[in-house]
């Protein structure tokens, strides 16, 4: 099992497939998975920090790498 491996939400089960992809404004392509014991239907972002997240991943590694040497949070979001 790896860390970044994707299991249903619903069931816990690793068994899934992908079954459409999207794309996103700022994040490029994503898929949304069908796990095969439960019927679920999840994107890879549900129930992670990033699920509902309208800001470019990119952006918020920017920001927790410059909070991480030091600067304010003020100085960050500017």
């Amino acid at each position: 099992m790896d860390i970044t491996e994707i299991h249903c939400p619903n069931c816990h089960a690793y068994d899934i497939e992908k079954h459409t992809a999207y794309e996103t404004k700022n994040n490029g392509e994503r898929f949304i998975y069908k796990c095969s014991r439960c019927g679920e239907y999840f994107s890879e972002t549900k129930n992670t920090p990033a699920e509902g997240l309208r800001k470019p991943l990119s952006m918020v590694s920017d920001v927790l790498n410059a909070r991480t040497e030091g600067l304010s949070l003020n100085a960050c979001s500017r």
